[in-house]
């Protein structure tokens, strides 16, 4: 088996990845700052020239947490239809795919072994599926 396959190549969405900083002088928004960006784009060139004279000015972090949460979900969905495909393709690698117990004995493979990855999840239920072959 490709273990490769089953990795989910989406980027785990952080919360400071939909951050972005905008500093104020005089109620005004004069730099901005996104989270994908190292330094500040400064908007207003009178007020503020240079991204060290931001120190005086206010800043305020607003989050895209709508945004975040449907990232954060889309990994989360994606990262299931792998398991859940690497579940299948297990158990008909180990021909035990429509045996009464080849459920359960995924799950305790799983449960056993998902913290050290998909190959000792493989091996796992190698090992235990000598216990219900025919």
């Amino acid at each position: 088996m490709n273990f490769d396959a089953y990795k989910n190549k989406l980027p785990y969405p952080a919360i400071g990845d939909f951050t972005t900083t905008f500093w104020y002088k005089n109620g005004k928004v004069v730099a901005r700052r996104s989270a994908n960006q190292t330094l500040p784009t400064i908007l207003d060139a009178y007020a503020v020239d240079s991204p060290s004279r931001l120190k005086g000015c206010l800043s305020e972090k607003v989050t895209d947490k709508d945004a975040f949460y449907k990232a954060r979900q889309a990994y989360i969905d994606e990262s299931n239809r792998l398991q859940g495909q690497f579940e299948r393709d297990l158990l008909e690698d180990l021909g035990i795919a429509g045996h009464p117990k080849a459920k359960t004995l995924f799950t305790m493979a799983w449960e056993r072994a998902h913290g050290d990855g998909f190959e000792s999840v493989y091996t796992e239920a190698d090992e235990l599926a000598d216990l219900i072959r025919d």
